[in-house]
């Protein structure tokens, strides 16, 4: 196995900011309040261990009707000085979404690439409520590009519906070690992409000691309580 002088793990958040994201969530508050609290949380939580500042780089994307790069692939200190309130506006495009994160992965994780540095297949989290009102055909062309066997950065890519989100309409968006995963409660999402990315960040760790040769990063979504998610039935 080749020896890097530094491996990195790329993970973008894809968080939906449609309107539909102003749902009351249980215990008050809005599932875009939840999706505020969302990234500052994991930052806190990743900031409590050195090692995941030398091993992740983190991305934040958007989207509505059109999708936006709130925050480049950073370091978890430059990540974490630039993190904005998002706000409220428009519809919930999925195309928009697929479409600028293939596009993002395309030039910043090819950015990192260097001779002495090792990459690691990105990690998406879509966070989602799953009304999608976008161009269906559109949404394949771009679900098409970012699941290809030939795209070169082809992520684990974990779905999380908050909210009213339907199970049903998420089920196919997963790549990967990814899975799908519905909760009418966003702060347990928050809970569980905490205990994702601490699951990802020790597989690396795992890896790059000798004790996981594969590099292989394996959640296991039956750790989920089904009396607060339904998870998509390939894994229950």
């Amino acid at each position: 196995m080749k020896k890097y002088k530094a491996t990195y793990l790329p993970v973008f958040f894809l968080i939906d900011v449609s309107y539909s994201m102003l749902e009351e969530k249980p215990g008050g508050g809005t599932l875009l309040d939840a999706a505020n609290q969302l990234v500052p949380g994991i930052v806190e939580a990743c900031e409590k261990y050195s090692v995941l500042d030398q091993r992740l780089r983190l991305g934040l994307i958007e989207f509505c009707d059109e999708a936006r790069v709130v925050i480049p692939l950073s370091e978890i200190d430059a990540f974490s000085e630039n993190i904005p309130q998002l706000v409220a506006r428009g519809g919930t495009n999925f195309a928009a979404a697929f479409w600028a994160v293939f596009n993002e992965m395309g030039v910043a994780v090819e950015s990192l690439r260097k001779p002495e540095i090792g990459i690691h297949r990105p990690t998406v989290f879509f966070i989602t409520d799953g009304e999608d009102i976008g161009d269906v055909e559109e949404r394949a062309r771009a679900w098409a590009a970012l699941s290809d066997e030939g795209f070169r950065y082809r992520p684990n890519f974990f779905t999380f519906g908050v909210g009213n989100a339907n199970l049903e309409g998420i089920r196919a968006f997963k790549l990967g070690s990814g899975f799908a995963a519905a909760t009418k409660d966003p702060t347990r999402a928050v809970q569980r992409l905490q205990e994702i990315l601490n699951t990802l960040v020790s597989s690396i760790v795992s890896s790059s000691a000798g004790d996981n040769p594969t590099g292989k990063i394996i959640v296991d979504p039956k750790t989920f309580n089904s009396d607060e998610w339904e998870v998509d039935d390939e894994f229950v």
